[in-house]
C-alpha cells in the first residue's frame, strides 16, 4: 500500500472517534483563473486539508495534503495530470512558546514573509523554537532537495539544509528578523524589518542576500486590512526585484513571478452572509513577464 494511502487512512481512523484524544481538522477548496502574459491561459484548482490529531500531554501530529506537483503552487489545472499528495507529516511537541517539530514540517515557523520559502512546501527534518521573553530564537536541520509534491515522502534523505534565526520586537509597532541559511547549496543571509499600525497597516522591507553570487534579493511590501459591516476586504502590495543571478531560491515562493523588477496588488475580500467564501483578485507586472489571476475560495472544516 502506498505511503500516502495508509496515512490517509490513519486520519480517517483518528477522526471517527475510535481513538483516544482530540482530532481537529481544516481545509479549503480553490479555483481561479490565471493569465499569463508569455503562455496561454489556465482554468485551475486546488485542494487542501490539514488534519491535526492530539492525544494530550503537549503531543500532536499534523499532515497536510493537497493537490499541486511542485514545491511552490498547489494548483492543478484542467484537464491535465491530477495530482493529490501528502505534502507533510509531522509531530509537534509543545510547552509555553517553546516547540520542537520533527518529520516533514512546513518551511516556517509562524507567518509567511515575502522572502521566505512558500507556504505550500516541505522541509524533513527537525526544528526547534526557543521563547526568549518576547524574541525568539528558530533552528532547522533537515533535507531540501526534491522538489516534486508526490515525492515529499518516499525520496531518498540527505542532511543538505541548515537554518537559524532570531526574531523579536523593538517596541509594540517594530519586529524584526535575522537569519542565516544554507540550502540547494548556497549560503544565505536574510533579514526582515516590519512595521505595524494600531489599524492592523503594516509595511515590511525584507533583503536575502546570496554569499555564492554576491546577489541581493530586495522586497518592500504593504498590507492592509479593512472591516466593513457587510464583510472584510485586505489589500496586499509589493515591489521586489531578484537579480538573474540569485538562483534557484527564489523560484520557491508562491506563483513566482520572475527575475528582475516585479510590482503586484492583491485584493481578498469576504462577505458576512458567505463567511467561508473568500474572493481574490491578484495583479503583477514585471520585467520577465506580466500576470493576473481571478478566483475564489471556500473553506470547510472546524
Amino acid at each position: 500500500m502506498p505511503v500516502y494511502r495508509f496515512i490517509f487512512l490513519l486520519l480517517v481512523f483518528l477522526s471517527s472517534g475510535n481513538a483516544a484524544g482530540n482530532f481537529q481538522h481544516e481545509g479549503d477548496v480553490s479555483m481561479r483563473y490565471d493569465d499569463r502574459s508569455d503562455r496561454p491561459s489556465r482554468e485551475q484548482y486546488r485542494l487542501r486539508w490539514w488534519p491535526q490529531f492530539d492525544p494530550g500531554n503537549q503531543w500532536s501530529v499534523h499532515a497536510y495534503v493537497a493537490t499541486g506537483a511542485a514545491f511552490p503552487s498547489a494548483y492543478n489545472t484542467f484537464g491535465s495530470r491530477d495530482d493529490l499528495n501528502v505534502r507533510r507529516l509531522f509531530g509537534r511537541w509543545t510547552a509555553s512558546d517553546h516547540r520542537l517539530e520533527f518529520g516533514v514540517m512546513p518551511p516556517y515557523k509562524g507567518r509567511v514573509s515575502s522572502t521566505g520559502l512558500s507556504d505550500e512546501g516541505w522541509i524533513r527534518g527537525v526544528r526547534g523554537v526557543i521563547a526568549l521573553g518576547n524574541d525568539r530564537l528558530e533552528f532547522v536541520v533537515g533535507d531540501l532537495d526534491d522538489l516534486r509534491a508526490s515525492r515529499a515522502l518516499s525520496s531518498p534523505f540527505e542532511l543538505n539544509y541548515y537554518e537559524v534565526e532570531w526574531s523579536g520586537r523593538f517596541n509594540d509597532a517594530i519586529s524584526y528578523e535575522l537569519g542565516g541559511e544554507r540550502m540547494l547549496g548556497e549560503n544565505y543571509l536574510r533579514t526582515e524589518l516590519r512595521l505595524t499600525t494600531r489599524s492592523d497597516f503594516a509595511w515590511s522591507a525584507e533583503v536575502v542576500h546570496s554569499f555564492k553570487s554576491n546577489s541581493t534579493k530586495s522586497t518592500i511590501s504593504f498590507l492592509a486590512p479593512f472591516s466593513y459591516d457587510h464583510g472584510q476586504l485586505e489589500w496586499f502590495t509589493y515591489y521586489s526585484y531578484v537579480p538573474l543571478e540569485f538562483g534557484a531560491r527564489a523560484i520557491l515562493t508562491e506563483d513566482f513571478l520572475g527575475f528582475d523588477h516585479a510590482l503586484g496588488s492583491k485584493i481578498k475580500y469576504r462577505h458576512s452572509g458567505l463567511a467561508r467564501v473568500k474572493w481574490f483578485a491578484e495583479f503583477e507586472a514585471g520585467d520577465a513577464r506580466d500576470r493576473a489571476k481571478l478566483g475564489f475560495e471556500l473553506d470547510f472544516g472546524a
